[in-house]
């Protein structure tokens, strides 16, 4: 019930992580000037906690850790972050271009409903 008691080193409450988290966000609005710093986490993921930590780092600790990280796990997280951008891009093209974004759509669903199920 109480994991803290059995994980050295794990807080027994989340405020640190709480502040972690505000400081990210204050971070990104004073970043970029925006008053909301929601959509860069939901665009960036858990990748923005990263960035707010290595903007601490110097040059030579950032390399030593980035030097730790076999490419194959760089890869495979640099496709869940891609995917990630892809889905906002596409839900931002449909707010912002509805009336093409359903053309394409409809077009799409034609051209399978012509071919049949795969």
């Amino acid at each position: 019930m109480y994991q803290c008691y059995d994980v050295p080193g794990l807080p027994r409450t989340n405020n640190a992580q709480e502040q972690f988290y505000r400081q990210m966000k204050t971070s990104e609005r004073r970043t970029t000037g925006r008053r909301r710093s929601d959509t860069f986490v939901v665009r960036v993921g858990g990748f923005a906690a990263y960035a707010v930590v290595a903007a601490t780092f110097t040059e030579a600790t950032s390399n030593s850790q980035l030097a730790g990280v076999a490419a194959t796990d760089w890869r495979r997280e640099r496709e869940v972050l891609r995917a990630n951008q892809e889905r906002q891009t596409k839900m931002r093209r449909f707010r912002l271009h509805r009336d093409a974004y359903l053309a394409d759509l409809e077009a799409r669903w034609a051209q399978l409903n012509e071919t049949g199920p795969p």
